[in-house]
């Protein structure tokens, strides 16, 4: 059996509830009911804990860690991906203090890879990251192409607040899961690329970091916990941006053990700098 991936005593859980489609059943599985150990740290106040993954040996394995960033705050009031695809200035601000951040307590990542979208693009160089790596992998997927195909077969009509898009991820992701829209590529297809690049990057003994978009780390956490399509939708809604997730490598397997984090806007002045779309 791989090692558990232990559960810190100073670990804080948040869970956030988003909207009335989820307001009353959002369920992050953890531990052995998901089939696996898993620790989980939810939340922002974890500069403290986020240090704790370090090379040490685990039970005599090299111990890795795959570092998953979402972009900073895009263009919001867009209407297409292209529109979209670059950070406001609260995005371009939010890259920097979290670079800040990792240069004060991150060690050095043996590796660093990027989507090729701008908007990673400029959050990866915004950090101050070096020697990036891009890979379209980790590219998000075409909500707006999704949104088109289930307002065409469904009659569901693009969201025109925050408490509609709540509503409409759900089913918007159940129809796409179903296979009863498609957008621009297949749920399946979506999952697998996803998969391949996270396996690829997730190394024993070696710390890697990935600018990447909400969906990706939503699918990640599919993969490693075993979501179903709803709580694929419940884990994506209240990811912040800018916000830092973290997985433990060994040989055995690959461990969640940080969710969400955004420790480099924890200070008071901060709170309202704090944003999922």
């Amino acid at each position: 059996m791989p090692p558990e991936a232990p559960i810190a005593k100073t670990s804080i859980i948040r869970v956030r509830y988003v909207g009335r489609s989820v307001g009353r059943s959002v369920g992050l599985s953890v531990g052995r009911s998901v089939g696996r150990s898993v620790g989980l740290s939810v939340g922002q106040p974890l500069a403290g804990l986020l240090r704790a993954c370090d090379q040490s040996p685990l039970g005599g394995q090299m111990m890795g860690e795959l570092i998953l960033v979402r972009h900073g705050q895009a263009n919001s009031g867009a209407t297409t991906e292209e529109d979209y695809d670059r950070l406001s200035p609260l995005g371009h601000q939010q890259a920097a203090w979290l670079g800040a951040w990792f240069a004060d307590c991150e060690p050095p990542f043996d590796a660093v890879h990027s989507g090729t979208m701008r908007r990673h693009r400029e959050t990866a160089a915004g950090i101050g990251l070096s020697d990036v790596q891009e890979d379209t992998r980790l590219n998000e997927l075409d909500y707006f192409a999704l949104a088109r195909d289930v307002e065409i077969t469904h009659g569901i009509p693009l969201p025109a607040s925050q408490q509609d898009f709540a509503d409409h991820i759900p089913q918007t992701l159940r129809a796409w899961h179903d296979q009863e829209i498609q957008g621009s590529e297949a749920f399946a297809a979506f999952e697998a690329r996803v998969g391949l690049v996270l396996a690829e990057a997730a190394i024993p003994g070696r710390r890697v970091v990935c600018v990447t978009s909400g969906g990706v780390i939503a699918m990640a956490l599919r993969i490693a916990l075993g979501l179903d399509p709803q709580r694929l939708a419940q884990i994506l809604l209240p990811i912040y941006n800018s916000s830092v997730h973290r997985f433990r490598v060994v040989e055995g397997g690959t461990f969640l053990t940080a969710f969400n984090a955004i420790p480099h806007l924890a200070q008071p002045d901060r709170v309202e700098m704090r944003t999922w779309v």
